[in-house]
């Protein structure tokens, strides 16, 4: 049984917020995966190469749409507390913002979920020699994160102008 009214929104707002943060953060997993698998594979990348990628990417026009969606959905959430009611036009624009924010939350997690998968699938072809025949393909498959959360933002910048 799916629940109505305001407590799945409530709930994707506190997950959207997460994932924000987890994104913006200066430390997020894939800046771990970067430095492994750059220290076996390639001791000719910066570190901090993914790092610097993804701030330009967080501090861009087009994360900052998203950082206000975020702002205006809080803020909407925060106006119909109390009064739920389908036909109020505060709750149709959260809806329209939590499934735009849930589309796209879902479209960038599934995209790095495949982009890892084939990083996994390089190992189980290569096995022990995954470092020596893999390495460029694997290198190659972590910086396409980076690419992907640009996508990610650049699509739901596209998409926000219609509620906006």
């Amino acid at each position: 049984m799916e629940r109505t009214g305001p407590w799945p929104t409530f709930c994707l707002l506190l997950f959207r917020s997460t994932l924000w943060q987890h994104v913006r953060s200066r430390n997020p997993a894939w800046k771990n995966l970067w430095n492994i698998f750059t220290g076996f594979c390639a001791p000719d990348e910066s570190s901090h190469r993914i790092s610097e990628e993804i701030l330009k990417i967080v501090q861009g026009p087009e994360a900052k749409i998203m950082e206000d969606a975020l702002l205006k959905a809080n803020q909407l959430l925060n106006a119909v507390q109390g009064i739920y009611s389908e036909d109020k036009a505060e709750w149709k624009e959260l809806k329209a913002w939590v499934d735009l924010f849930k589309a796209s939350d879902l479209e960038l997690i599934y995209n790095i979920k495949m982009s890892l998968r084939y990083a996994t699938v390089l190992f189980e072809d290569y096995q022990s020699k995954a470092i020596e025949s893999g390495r460029r393909q694997i290198i190659n498959t972590l910086l396409k994160i980076t690419y992907l959360i640009q996508d990610y933002y650049k699509k739901f910048a596209q998409k926000a102008s219609k509620i906006i």
